[in-house]
């Protein structure tokens, strides 16, 4: 494992106050500059690292991902990986140099950071980390602050500089008015990297008077009062808790509680000693007491219990068919003429290998580009570039194994010959497409092969103007 690039900065001596007793922290710019933004946010990390919590750091720009290159650690298997393909929590949750301090990648790209907060893996991440009593911190954006699937206990906001005021970003915003406290602010200031700001309206009793009552951290009470705190701030321009108001709003809340169970229990009382009157009442009824009745004797003997009638057996179902990740692919030539590339792609497919045509604009032009494949590893396109040699297709000289693992997926079917009738009337409108088979026996027809998204853009118009809009993201399936 690489180690992390660049010295740690000395301890935030604020850390242990912050996240001690937390499970679910985010670290959320508000700013534009997410380079600065990641480098602060592993400032933090190691900083409550060295303080003695255990913390793992995660990356939820899953479509840009940052904090891997902030530290100089690789980007492979991570976050995407464990919801979407089953991937190893413990495996691919990288230690790092610092005691008590891990990390955990975006992994695979995924379009769409918003939706991926929605996944129910987050409330099973959490739940995991929460038993090795570990602090999770999410590098998080704004706007994912309403999707998320989990609780949050707090924000901790990063603005380089002090930019702009953190309540005013509309997710955090969002999140102050739902009750998440905002705990403080990264301003990556000289000696002061985080900042506790004076309140924003007078105090609500004297913090004093009620430090002996603080509630335990990480209690139902204290979640409650640091609640009715954010909601104070929600309304200003503060950057950070205002403690005597926390402490306020808990005593305050402590008063409320206590008067409500001293009313719970005379309800309690008064509802147990009717209760016990009307037993009384009822088993002093006369007549009330019903004599029990001989049951008659039958005349034949009768099965009382029917015997279940015979369930046919269930047809076996068929199994599952296995699918892969299919990334890898052989590029064979780049073209700007589109007959051609796809009079190469029929060599191909002529000879018994499999062949996708990718449009891509450069510059002001269309590129055509050939691949042989897909394929799902490495090794597979080295393989597959030899069944091209062996073929005789000698045209191909600067064929070369590439990781294009993005493709739009155009529709789906139920048998080979309707996708095969959706690939020849987009090839009819100038689309390049392909099939995979699916899990289920049907297939999947994808257009293009791309390294990054923005490569897409040229394909994802045409396809709009089809009246066949794709979806972009990682290709899976299995080659017919």
């Amino acid at each position: 494992m690489t180690s992390p690039s660049g010295p740690a900065l000395p301890a935030l001596q604020s850390a242990p106050d912050l996240i001690a007793g937390t499970g679910v922290v985010a670290l959320v710019p508000a700013t534009g500059d997410l380079e600065a933004a990641a480098a602060l946010a592993w400032d933090f990390a190691r900083s409550s690292a060295n303080a003695g919590i255990r913390v793992v750091l995660v990356d939820c720009y899953v479509d840009e991902p940052r904090l891997h290159g902030a530290a100089g650690l690789p980007n492979e298997a991570g976050v995407v990986d464990v919801f979407e393909y089953g991937a190893s929590l413990s495996r691919i949750t990288q230690a790092q140099p610092e005691p008590n301090l891990w990390f955990l990648p975006a992994g695979t790209y995924a379009p769409d950071r918003v939706a991926t907060m929605t996944h129910a893996g987050w409330r099973r991440l959490a739940a995991d980390f929460a038993r090795e009593h570990t602090t999770v911190l999410l590098f998080l954006a704004p706007e994912c602050l309403a999707k998320l699937s989990m609780r949050l206990d707090g924000i901790v906001a990063i603005a380089p500089g002090n930019e702009r005021a953190p309540a005013r970003v509309p997710g955090i915003a969002f999140a102050l008015r739902s009750g998440v406290p905002l705990m403080a602010t990264l301003t990556g200031e000289e000696g002061a990297a985080l900042r506790e700001p004076a309140a924003t309206a007078p105090a609500l009793a004297d913090s004093a008077a009620v430090s002996a009552a603080a509630p335990p951290a990480g209690s139902a009470l204290a979640a409650d009062a640091a609640r009715m705190a954010g909601a104070v701030l929600a309304t200003g321009d503060a950057v950070g808790p205002v403690w005597s108001q926390a402490k306020a709003a808990y005593a305050s809340l402590v008063q409320r509680r206590v008067e409500a169970r001293r009313k719970l229990r005379w309800r309690i009382v008064g509802l147990g000693a009717f209760g016990a009157v009307a037993v009384t009442v009822v088993l002093l009824i006369p007549g009330s007491q019903e004599v029990a009745k001989p049951i008659p004797e039958l005349a034949e003997p009768v099965d009382l219990v029917p015997k279940p009638a015979a369930v046919p057996p269930a047809a076996p179902a068929s199994a599952p068919r296995t699918v892969w990740s299919l990334p890898f692919a052989v590029e064979l030539l780049s073209s700007t003429m589109r007959s051609a590339a796809f009079a190469s792609g029929d060599d191909l497919e002529h000879a018994g290998i499999p062949a996708l045509v990718s449009p891509v604009r450069i510059g002001r032009r269309i590129w055509y580009r050939v691949y042989a494949g897909p394929v799902a590893t490495s090794g597979s396109a080295d393989s597959m570039m030899d069944a091209v040699r062996r073929a005789g297709l000698g045209s191909f000289s600067s064929a070369k194994a590439v990781r294009v693992p993005l493709s739009f997926a155009v529709a789906q079917a139920a048998d080979s010959a309707a996708a095969r009738d959706v690939r020849a009337r987009l090839r009819g409108a100038g689309i390049p497409t392909f099939m995979l088979g699916r899990a289920d026996g049907g297939y999947q027809v994808f257009a293009g092969a791309f390294a990054a998204r923005s490569e897409a853009t040229y394909l994802g118009s045409a396809l709009r103007s089809a009246r066949r809009p794709g979806v972009l993201g990682p290709r899976v399936g299995r080659r017919p």
